[in-house]
């Protein structure tokens, strides 16, 4: 393990948390298990409970089971309703959104505030299965540049690597990995590409995620399938053909809204994240009118939260120009990327107040162009 430093704890519902979220016994440094792929679910095959408390909450326990169903079309893991099984876990209500890493044994939960979403859950589903989070891997410092002098000083042991094993290239789209602006004192990022690229967050599983679960579960599901018997088959009796039917038009889901907005034919793209005691989520977007412009909500689709502007001012300073405005007091983080150039304009919010609106007349070059 590396040094004490690194396990310096905040709590939440009486429980120690390790990086923010994961949450571990106060004597954990004596669990050898705790990093092991011992903590693997038996055959890929997670058992879950939803605890009533859930339904009191808006449409909580609906995003709970869109999570788990995310899981089971990107992976080959099982999520079966759990009836007599003796290890499971249950999804709660509480403060803040957290959960073990790993299969601990029993029950275990996975916690859920008010404000955690379906991204949250299932970043939350990804630790209980044994996923840690992504700007913590070992080889963390070959392509992140933590910047520590912008990192809230009680939160910098979020920020230590760890121990154990890699799975693949790492991945700025992970569904584990942290935000640039997590934690910060102010407006500037506490991490950077060394390569200079975008962070590309996403609100799913990215492609890294499902082939990281698929390298570190190969074993169980080789398992499973093994041991899987087919039932036996019997040859039908001969039936009379019935009469025809009419087959009802398939139901379709209804895609979530974007988390993206695109401005002047795709050349610019914004994404805005959100924060708030109890968790943390990204802004879904809401078109313009125009190429120019467009919002943001948090959660209540006919409450706009910020208005994102990309003008174009080339003829007057030979730059594109942003601006932000809105009135909510939550944190917030707003980042437009020039995808011709990878140039990033980012804003920031304090909790607790409400942000003057950000212009910057300079916030891009026009070279590219």
């Amino acid at each position: 393990m590396c040094d004490d430093e690194m396990y310096r704890l905040t709590r939440s519902n009486g429980d120690p948390l390790f990086e923010g979220d994961i949450e571990i016994d106060a004597d954990f440094h004596a669990k050898e298990g705790f990093f092991s792929t011992n903590r693997l679910w038996s055959l890929g095959v997670v058992y879950y409970t939803i605890h009533p408390s859930l339904r009191e909450r808006r449409d909580q326990e609906g995003l709970v089971l869109d999570a788990i169903e995310h899981w089971r079309e990107k992976t080959d893991l099982q999520f079966v309703e759990r009836t007599v099984e003796p290890d499971y876990v249950t999804f709660k209500r509480a403060n803040g959104c957290s959960s073990k890493l790993g299969r601990q044994g029993g029950e275990q939960l996975i916690r859920l505030g008010i404000n955690c979403r379906q991204p949250e859950i299932i970043h939350e589903i990804g630790h209980a299965i044994g996923l840690r989070h992504e700007h913590t891997r070992p080889d963390r410092d070959e392509h992140i540049e933590i910047h520590w002098d912008q990192i809230i000083p009680e939160a910098r042991h979020n920020f230590h690597r760890a121990n154990g094993p890699t799975y693949g290239p790492i991945d700025f789209r992970s569904r584990m990995m942290y935000r640039p602006s997590a934690f910060a004192i102010g407006r500037l990022p506490t991490m950077s590409r060394r390569d200079g690229g975008p962070w590309g967050s996403t609100t799913v599983l990215s492609p890294g995620d499902v082939a990281t679960v698929a390298t570190l579960y190969a074993e169980e599901i080789e398992r499973r399938d093994a041991t899987t018997t087919p039932a036996p088959t019997t040859t039908p009796a001969p039936t009379t053909t019935p009469a025809p039917t009419t087959t009802p038009a398939p139901t379709t889901t209804p895609p979530p809204p974007p988390t993206e907005l695109q401005f002047h034919d795709g050349r610019f793209v914004a994404h805005l994240d959100w924060v708030t005691p109890d968790g943390s989520g990204q802004g879904r977007a809401v078109p313009g009118s125009s190429p120019v412009s467009g919002n943001f909500y948090f959660f209540d689709p006919t409450n706009w939260e910020l208005l994102v502007k990309v003008l174009d001012g080339r003829q007057i300073n030979n730059h594109w120009w942003a601006y932000a405005s809105g009135a909510t007091d939550l944190e917030w983080d707003l980042t437009i990327t020039d995808t011709s150039t990878g140039h990033q304009w980012t804003a920031h919010n304090h909790a607790g107040t409400r942000a003057p609106a950000f212009t910057e007349i300079e916030a891009f070059p026009a070279s590219s162009s």
